[in-house]
């Protein structure tokens, strides 16, 4: 196959998309899942390069990828197209499926019964690798048997509260979160409840089940109005909430794609320290799951595997929600955060006054 009009573009990396448009060879080594959204503009082809082999390229055009990687880290930054043409011949094959979010609703009473406050966890993991020899059945005990779990939990807590909540409570296990957060993506772009009357998402993935937690990481809660809320539950809960060591960590979870949406939005998990270990030792059970376990068919259920914190950081993000759910206001992004404006926008929508149609009178015989 040859792409007449081939070309590569550089974009700025924003969240976890390149903002730019561009065609390029594919490469990826499985399968991919897209959501299928027909008429929306998308790249014919994409794929990886080596970054040595990018600066070589670049060179060619008479440009300096590190200086353009710099430049990309400006909001004013804005694509650059190459001289570079490629001939390719390309064999795959699309194979369309369905795979559902599963979502369930506790009505509300009173004025903002419209208003809605939201659970998240996302239930998929990686399926079956029919090329792995031995046990190849990716669980996904940690990531995210741990998440799904608390959210049955948060559901059942909520389900035996006496009384009906101010706003309306949403749960919702999203799938296709290792394919990129797809489901998520799809409930932000057609929630039952428009985002601009959804007050807040909490989400939950991959907990740690090793023991009661000293500490709660709650990365971009600090970014919303409802983080002196989180600080005070926190120090209730015997918390405290550990400085956020990976931003990137506010998109790479679920909750980015209602942040995208304008939600308010955060995913709450254990730090490094607990009752009785260090944060050395927190450090060193983390590292020893991503390099043996994480995305690997070892993630599985053992049953030296401690619940408690999961249990705590459940009920911790219960009264978060509770709070959330009966507090005036709904929760807004703090000024000036990239959220904000389409936090804005969205409950412009709904304050819009919708467009009276025209009465025609009806034809007399």
């Amino acid at each position: 196959m040859r792409d007449q009009g081939a070309g590569i573009r550089l974009g700025r990396l924003q969240g976890n998309r390149l903002e730019g448009q561009g065609r390029a060879f594919i490469c990826w080594g499985k399968e991919r899942s897209y959501l299928n959204r027909d008429g929306t503009p998308k790249l014919q082809a994409a794929s990886w390069i080596q970054f040595e082999i990018a600066k070589k390229l670049v060179a060619k055009a008479g440009l300096d990828l590190d200086k353009l990687l710099e430049q990309a880290q400006s909001k004013d930054f804005q694509p650059i197209e190459l001289p570079v043409r490629l001939q390719a011949r390309v064999t795959s094959q699309l194979r369309p499926f369905v795979s559902r979010n599963v979502l369930a609703a506790l009505p509300s009473r009173g004025l903002t019964s419209q208003e809605a406050v939201l659970y998240t966890a996302h239930y998929d993991h990686l399926g079956i690798d029919p090329d792995m020899k031995g046990h190849n059945i990716y669980n996904g005990a940690v990531d995210n048997a741990t998440g799904c779990g608390v959210l049955l939990e948060v559901a059942r807590a909520w389900s035996e509260t006496p009384s009906a909540p101010t706003r309306a409570i949403l749960f919702a296990a999203v799938t296709a979160g290792e394919q990129g957060l797809l489901g998520s993506e799809y409930l932000g772009e057609h929630s039952p409840v428009p985002p601009g009357k959804i007050s807040l998402d909490l989400n939950y993935d991959s907990l740690a089940p090793i023991g009661d937690p000293e500490e709660v990481e709650v990365s971009g809660a600090e970014r919303t109005t409802f983080y002196s809320a989180v600080e005070a539950k926190a120090k209730a809960f015997g918390l405290t909430i550990r400085p956020d060591a990976r931003p990137e960590a506010a998109y790479d979870s679920d909750h980015f794609s209602f942040a995208r949406m304008g939600i308010p939005s955060f995913s709450i998990s254990e730090g490094l320290k607990f009752k009785t270990h260090d944060a050395a030792w927190g450090e060193a059970q983390e590292r020893d799951y991503r390099e043996h376990r994480y995305h690997q068919p070892t993630d599985e259920y053992v049953p030296a595997m401690d619940f408690e914190g999961d249990a705590k950081l459940a009920m911790f993000g219960y009264e978060l929600g509770v709070q959330a759910a009966s507090q005036p206001r709904l929760v807004s992004w703090l000024q000036g955060d990239e959220f904000e404006a389409e936090r804005t926008r969205s409950q412009a929508l709904i304050r819009k006054p919708p467009q009276r149609s025209r009465r025609v009178k009806p034809l007399r015989p």
